[in-house]
């Protein structure tokens, strides 16, 4: 009777002790999950000073024109935004993030730089041809305008969709 005792307290012991080693692995991953999203945010600073530098470049370069130039280039990443190509991209790339962070505990600094998918791509190309002159696609200021202005945009959508759905995981772990 006794060593039945001792065997059922020992169970319940194990249990006690599997229950808190699965507690701390999961406070473990809400907390890591909750670092690597401010380390997102802090991200997004860097992204502004070179879109800053940028257009500085291209002020320089365009000089009376662009106001002009810089509302063409403006309307033609709201069209990117607004495509169904760049919502494909952005949940596919933040769906595939979220799972590495989420999952397999990479940190946000480690997160493989994916340009954008052949339809994406296409988009942008598209866009570009018809909104802006060759002319005006040869000059690398405005290049780099653009692509910065692209950049910052599209990780602004993509950062918010990927910190939503970051939150919505370390909710998950809560329950």
């Amino acid at each position: 009777m006794v060593k039945k005792v001792y065997f059922l307290l020992g169970l319940v012991s194990l249990s006690v002790s599997a229950s808190s080693i699965d507690t701390t692995i999961i406070e473990n991953k809400i907390a890591f999950i909750v670092e690597q999203k401010e380390t997102i945010k802090q991200e997004k600073a860097q992204l502004l000073i070179a879109y800053k530098q940028a257009k500085i470049a291209a002020k320089e370069v365009l000089k009376d024109e662009y106001v002009f130039v810089s509302n063409q280039i403006k309307a033609i990443v709201e069209l990117v935004l607004e495509s169904q190509e760049f919502d494909n991209y952005n949940q596919y790339i933040t769906d595939f993030q979220c799972s590495l962070i989420a999952t397999g505990g990479l940190k946000a600094q480690e997160l493989p730089s994916l340009g954008p998918d052949r339809p994406l791509s296409t988009k942008i190309g598209e866009l570009l041809s018809v909104h802006l002159t060759v002319e005006l696609l040869q000059i690398k200021e405005v290049n780099a305008f653009f692509g910065s202005l692209l950049t910052l945009k599209a990780n602004a959508a993509g950062t918010s969709c990927l910190l939503e759905k970051l939150t919505n995981k370390e909710q998950q772990l809560k329950r």
